[in-house]
């Protein structure tokens, strides 16, 4: 088993890395913030009819590594990406003397295609997850490429101490791995009964978006519920605070016939400027660069057939060019 286990990480080709979340990671932090998720009152069922796996902790780590690779769709635009799992090794002889659990987290590997329903997608991510424990020997982790965690947490059975009860609860450090940018955790014991926590690098998803997290999810959880051969594309996840904000961005009224047009406006604004006008943390440009870059563009699409009144799409990361991009 060692032996198709180093071979098989060995020649696995390491994963695209995300870079952000709800926002871009400009700078890494170890702190985090928690947000639980309301599970719906028709998974359960769901889970046993269309999403069950060889046992309960594989059925519900399937499930949810699916749901977030969703949520990593639907925020990021990635469609191929890891996803860490953590799996309990205590092999070493040193590891039997720690208290507490020994982890190594180990990759599950995801793509997502256009076509994708969220049962193919639990098909292919369930064989992933089992491909990842075939693999999962003490020693062998490869080093960490994924930027989000999906961890099952089974029920605890505790007695008593003599004769005190015992009772236990687990407590939120308020901190991930700075690399880490989502933990998902589902906790099978509690107080509470079992809990559902998304942990948000604060790098990642500001208060906002943290607080929004766990509606997504939740959105996620009850369409794989509800129909399981719906699209993962036709899914909307936004609440309805967003639906409607993004509406009233369409909203302002007409401009005057009579305002001059967007070109020269931006040609005065921008022409004969030679002082900065915009800069990405790698680049700066006067007004007068950027004009000159976005007039190039501008010829470059008009010898390609561009005409007035046609639509050109543009799918780019942050930065200037995008800006050169949107201007040309």
């Amino acid at each position: 088993r060692s032996t198709r286990a180093r071979a098989h990480w060995t020649e696995r080709k390491e994963a695209v890395r995300l870079g952000r979340l709800y926002q871009p990671v400009r700078t890494p932090l170890p702190a985090s913030s928690r947000r639980r998720v309301a599970l719906p009152a028709d998974l359960s069922s769901a889970v046993e009819s269309d999403y069950r796996l060889m046992t309960d902790e594989l059925t519900w780590t399937g499930l949810l590594a699916t749901a977030t690779a969703i949520l990593v769709r639907k925020v990021t635009g990635a469609d191929t990406f890891s996803i860490g799992l953590p799996v309990h090794n205590r092999s070493a002889s040193d590891a039997k003397h720690v208290i507490g659990t020994v982890m190594e987290v180990f990759p599950i590997d995801v793509e997502i295609s256009a076509d994708d329903t969220f049962r193919s997608l639990h098909k292919r991510v369930g064989k992933a997850v089992m491909t990842t424990m075939r693999h999962a020997v003490p020693g062998m982790a490869p080093t960490g490429d994924h930027d989000v965690l999906v961890n099952v947490i089974p029920g605890i059975e505790l007695g008593p101490f003599g004769d005190v009860p015992v009772s236990h609860v687990a407590l939120d450090p308020g901190a991930v791995d700075s690399s880490r940018l989502l933990q998902v955790q589902l906790n099978a014991y509690g107080e509470d009964g079992a809990a559902l926590l998304l942990d948000l690098n604060e790098g990642a998803a500001g208060p906002d978006h943290a607080d929004r997290s766990a509606a997504h999810f939740a959105a996620i959880l009850e369409a794989m519920a509800a129909e399981p051969d719906a699209t993962v594309a036709g899914l909307d996840i936004r609440t309805g605070h967003e639906i409607r904000t993004a509406g009233s961005w369409g909203t302002a009224p007409d401009f005057d016939t009579a305002t001059r047009g967007l070109v020269a406006q931006l040609r005065d604004a921008l022409a004969e400027r030679d002082d900065r006008v915009i800069d990405d943390g790698d680049l700066e440009l006067s007004g007068r660069e950027l004009w000159e870059r976005a007039v190039g563009l501008a010829r470059h699409l008009r010898s390609d057939g561009v005409g007035t009144g046609d639509r050109v799409a543009i799918r780019m990361g942050r930065g200037i060019d995008t800006v050169v991009a949107i201007l040309g």
